[in-house]
């Protein structure tokens, strides 16, 4: 086999081989390299090929930032199952080589890698041996909630939580609705109680730009899907779902609990999510980031709490890795280790 790393120009090839995949993310889809372009950055959409046929994608984006600029590999690489046994070989040798010119090039001070692979000795003994040591903050979720569609829409419910069961009945006795949008027209009503939510729980929240520019990429693919629940025709809660390669992700929910405190809309409203997926064909809805369950203190645990009642599975993968490429790197560090311990993240 002959190994070699190059730019991949050609978004069917990129997709199909990601659609085989079936990888449980959607960022080193192709149309999250369109929306990290629209706002500004520039990526590169790395192919590993053997010969001419593309065995593995690792989507790399240029993040610049004051405290310095650094190269991101968000939830790669993905490569092929049939070459497994290159995972700690050939593959991530070349990649990193490749990783470290890029860097060099543009001045950056490391390469963040937030790969999905688990959580073990087996992978810090890998990164280890590629020069990578563990990143100061993490970037992408590394611990998520899932929840497999294929079994039938009875089974799921029966695999709910009780209490988020009884919450679902409760908001259906409240007659919500929920609509569903699979373009950007439902977006506003989100920003709307986005904006609530913000308020009320004190986050740094995505801007409208960013929010438009995910919804209308992914939209133009079919792969967007916006909730919005009613109940008097008052907006309650909402959410983002992207779709990417047969599976389904929740990014940004939002609720407004100020006209009807007592119904719990978001349950309800995800269990209609649920519904809708299963409709559509989804194989797999990724409810994203959650907390291990005894970090009861941590500012997430309430919400992965509510990802778990609707039943499923975890996976945990590894700590975000950085390969330094610059003395000026450990400002960096210093910095984000300040920022990760005041967020108490």
């Amino acid at each position: 086999m002959s190994l070699s790393i190059r730019p991949c120009t050609n978004r069917d090839q990129w997709t199909a081989f990601l659609d085989a995949q079936a990888p449980h993310t959607f960022l080193q889809s192709w149309e999250w390299k369109t929306v990290s372009e629209h706002l500004g950055h520039e990526v590169i959409p790395l192919g590993v090929f053997e010969d001419t046929t593309l065995v593995g994608t690792a989507l790399t984006i240029f993040m610049k930032a004051r405290r310095g600029s650094f190269l991101l590999v968000p939830h790669g690489p993905i490569y092929a199952t049939c070459n497994m046994q290159h995972a700690t070989g050939e593959i991530w040798t070349l990649l990193a080589k490749e990783w470290r010119r890029l860097a060099k090039e543009r001045d950056a001070v490391c390469v963040r890698v937030c790969s999905l692979l688990p959580n073990n000795d087996e992978g810090k003994k890998h990164f280890k041996e590629l020069g990578f040591r563990g990143a100061p903050t993490h970037q992408h979720p590394e611990l998520a909630w899932m929840l497999d569609l294929m079994p039938s829409e009875d089974d799921l419910l029966k695999n709910v939580r009780k209490t988020t069961r009884q919450s679902i009945r409760k908001a259906e006795e409240a007659s919500m609705t929920v609509e569903f949008f699979s373009d950007t027209t439902g977006l506003d009503d989100f920003w709307n109680v986005y904006q609530t939510t913000v308020a009320r729980q004190q986050f740094t929240p995505f801007s409208k730009n960013y929010l438009q520019t995910e919804c209308e990429t992914f939209a133009q693919n079919h792969n967007l899907l916006i909730a919005i629940g009613r109940i008097q025709n008052q907006v309650v809660s909402a959410a983002i779902v992207t779709r990417a390669h047969g599976n389904a992700f929740y990014h940004h929910g939002a609720s407004d609990q100020s006209h009807f405190p007592k119904i719990p809309a978001a349950h309800l409203l995800q269990w209609r999510v649920i519904q809708e997926l299963k409709r559509r064909g989804c194989n797999l809805y990724n409810f994203w980031g959650v907390v291990p369950e005894t970090a009861t203190d941590h500012p997430w645990h309430g919400l992965s709490v509510f990802k778990r009642g609707f039943g499923g599975f975890e996976e945990a993968y590894f700590h975000a890795q950085d390969l330094v490429t610059s003395p000026r790197y450990w400002l960096t560090w210093i910095i984000e280790t300040i920022r990760r311990k005041r967020r108490r993240l």
